[in-house]
């Protein structure tokens, strides 16, 4: 590709991926429509109607016998994703859901690789997500941290609630609330090993609902539970 006074390409090869990414800077210009680029996050094949986010936090939480389950940071405007094995030199879909897991059967004694896409309404596909490797006897390295667990809260002025948790002490929590019931906004986040948190931008009349998830290096959690407070 040629870059002019206004735009730039540069191309990135991510560790252990399948595809090229490019990332555009400047301003947006036409590109051949069998071009697929990154821009600002988002994966797009122009010959679609659609972007989509890529699922870039792929990973593996668990292997048992017979299972693996995996997880990955859902995609805005996807509404489902699928997860696909590669076996020698083929690809074969093996799993179809709506939110940001799947558990799948297969042989665990045999290597194998995995990666997701996310899906929109019009049917666009996003690149690939970066692609796993399980190695059978290996215990999964480079592992998201679990979810946060025993949230619970207190009303102690009227207008702070403290909330505490158990999670991994290595992760970062982010703290979401709505005041809705169904939208959440992240409103804050603590450092590793501090498991609990008070908000001090309540007021009690109100209800709040609040939830949580870690992070790591490697990705995320799924969420807590989600706890409620509501006016007396």
């Amino acid at each position: 590709m040629t870059a002019n006074n206004s735009t730039r390409w540069s191309a990135r090869a991510t560790a252990s991926t399948r595809l090229n990414s490019f990332t555009k800077t400047g301003r947006k210009t036409a590109c051949p429509v069998s071009t697929a680029f990154v821009e600002g996050g988002r994966s797009c094949l122009l010959k679609k109607l659609a972007c989509l986010v890529l699922s870039l936090s792929f990973t593996l939480i668990q292997a048992n016998c017979g299972t693996l389950l995996f997880l990955w940071d859902r995609s805005p405007g996807a509404v489902i994703y699928r997860l696909y094995r590669i076996t020698d030199n083929s690809t074969s879909l093996t799993s179809t859901v709506t939110n940001g897991t799947a558990t799948v059967e297969t042989d665990t004694t045999v290597q194998s690789k995995w990666f997701v896409k996310a899906i929109n309404t019009q049917g666009s596909e996003s690149l690939p997500s970066m692609v796993f490797t399980y190695i059978p006897g290996q215990p999964p390295t480079n592992l998201a941290p679990t979810a946060p667990t025993n949230l619970g809260l207190q009303l102690v002025g009227p207008k702070r609630l403290d909330l505490v948790w158990s999670s991994d002490p290595t992760a970062v929590t982010e703290v979401e609330r709505s005041e809705n019931g169904s939208v959440f906004v992240r409103v804050a986040e603590t450092a590793p090993g501090t498991m609990h948190w008070s908000d001090n931008g309540i007021w009690k009349k109100n209800r709040y609902a609040y939830r949580l998830r870690s992070r790591n290096a490697n990705g995320l959690s799924p969420y807590s539970i989600t706890v409620t407070f509501s006016p007396q």
